[in-house]
């Protein structure tokens, strides 16, 4: 076939060979011993180029028979699927720049919640100046807020690096009570008087991860109230 034998780099003089040496059982280990028991073969192996390389194939095979049924040899259509696997290359890669994008929206967004938390504390202090008691209440968030930067600088900083999450014994009711803390002042501003009845609730996770999204789902909650 002159379309296989410019797939694989080999010439005419080549064309009667046996040809279950030319492809490499790469993920499809055992093959031609299948199609042998089972008469049929669907699936993608590797084409030994004569120039050396390995070509993504997929390669259908079914039986040749002869009049009186004796199964005397294979049919097999390939297909190159070098392209496809450049276009799956190229999917891939647009993918991890748009999961990279939302990453890039995700920490801006956490960020102005920090900086929200910092603003809104530091403007109740600039309005009491003399209020120790604010002051005392307002150090403590701010300071975890500053911490709270710092550790998602961290995690931006490993990103190109293999680690694995640590995981760990998290009680959720301690986790949203110092996230309800954190924003505490900022909540009453608004004029609501939270409540919280909460029993312990121990789980195994990352408290970095789990922090953000309590983070989140408390700042998305006042900016959907507004100024009201």
């Amino acid at each position: 076939n002159p379309s296989l034998l410019l797939l694989s780099g080999r010439s005419t003089a080549t064309a009667g060979d046996d040809i279950h040496g030319w492809f490499a059982p790469t993920g499809s280990g055992g093959w031609f011993e299948r199609l042998q028991q089972e008469g049929h073969w669907r699936g993608r192996l590797g084409l030994h180029h004569a120039g050396g390389a390995l070509v993504d194939v997929a390669v259908t095979a079914s039986p040749v028979q002869a009049e009186d049924g004796e199964r005397i040899g294979y049919c097999l259509v390939v297909r190159d699927l070098t392209e496809e696997m450049r276009d799956e290359e190229r999917r891939m890669r647009d993918q991890r720049l748009a999961s990279l994008g939302h990453l890039a929206a995700g920490v801006a967004h956490e960020f102005n919640n920090l900086m929200a938390v910092i603003q809104g504390y530091a403007e109740l202090m600039e309005r009491q100046p003399g209020n120790a008691e604010l002051l005392r209440r307002s150090l403590p968030a701010i300071l975890r807020s500053t911490e709270r930067g710092k550790s998602l600088v961290g995690e931006l900083a490993a990103l190109g690096m293999p680690s694995r999450r640590s995981l760990e014994r998290v009680d959720l009711a301690e986790l949203i009570m110092e996230c309800c803390q954190r924003h505490m002042e900022l909540v009453k501003k608004r004029g609501i008087q939270p409540s919280l009845d909460l029993k312990p609730a121990i789980v195994r996770g990352d408290r970095v991860r789990l922090m953000t999204v309590l983070e989140n789902l408390i700042t998305n909650a006042l900016d959907a109230l507004g100024n009201t």
